[in-house]
């Protein structure tokens, strides 16, 4: 598949660096805007054929109305096929990501190509992102926590790109995260949350007007509200990816001196 043309690295996005809250959200926006195209595509190639399963599901579950434990199945099914996805788009995320900042464009395909023999910590990491989106279920936030909550755990951060940008098995990945993270839980936590925070009121916002407007769509409206939805997370999720990508830019600065040249190396053994 065919790379996009280049772009200019450190010139560019002036990453690696480290940075407070509100550098983190300028360098974010400038990663997404100059990574757009690639990203959006991504996510819609991703998230597209899974609103038509989750339709599947959600039309199911009506049927299936008086069976609790058929409620249950379907539910945790369409939850776990979400983390899966987005764990999986958060991990080709990171590398669009670093191959951008590191002077190279790529396209959504090549970032899932260069993914290949990776199925096992992928499918790990899934795993992971599943349990604890499960286990977010019982946290007191009601619907905004949905929006706000389980797309943090996307990847998981950190853990994402250790595995994508660094070629770390799962394992390897684990322990190298802790070690980045430690003394740094809570600045990346609050740097994440509030990032969801205003997507996921964003969010909620369009979802309520959207329905208000299908109010008299009859049973059309659940394929339209998923369609909105998935173009909604095409749009948000990729920015959440890119801030994600530079706290774990800004970790790796304050640990190891990370530097534009030590990125750039490290992206060209990994291709």
């Amino acid at each position: 598949m065919r790379s996009e043309p280049a772009s200019t690295g450190v010139e560019a996005f002036g990453l690696p660096a480290e940075l407070r809250f509100s550098g983190v959200v300028a360098a974010s926006w400038r990663l997404y805007r100059s990574h757009l195209r690639a990203l959006i595509r991504l996510y819609i190639a991703i998230f597209l054929p899974l609103a038509f399963v989750r339709v599947g599901i959600q039309v199911l579950l009506r049927l299936t109305a008086s069976t609790l434990a058929a409620q249950v199945i379907l539910t945790l099914s369409s939850i776990v096929l979400v983390a899966f996805a987005g764990s999986f788009a958060l991990h080709c995320a990171t590398v669009i990501l670093a191959d951008g900042v590191s002077g190279r464009a790529i396209s959504a395909g090549t970032a899932a190509g260069s993914l290949r023999g990776r199925s096992g910590d992928l499918v790990s990491a899934g795993l992971l992102v599943g349990m604890l989106s499960i286990a977010a279920l019982f946290l007191p936030f009601g619907p905004l926590g949905s929006m706000v909550v389980v797309p943090m755990l996307l990847g998981p951060p950190v853990l994402a790109h250790v595995i994508a940008g660094e070629a770390k098995s799962f394992p390897e990945a684990v322990v190298r995260s802790r070690m980045l993270l430690k003394g740094n839980w809570g600045r990346v936590l609050v740097t994440l949350l509030n990032v969801a925070f205003v997507l996921g009121i964003l969010q909620l916002v369009v979802l309520s007007v959207s329905v208000a407007m299908l109010a008299d769509a009859g049973g059309l409206a659940l394929l339209v509200l998923t369609l909105i939805q998935t173009l909604i997370a095409a749009i948000a999720l990729p920015y959440l990816a890119a801030t994600a990508f530079v706290a774990y830019l800004d970790l790796r600065v304050r640990n190891e001196g990370l530097d534009w040249a030590g990125l750039a190396a490290e992206r060209a053994v990994a291709r």
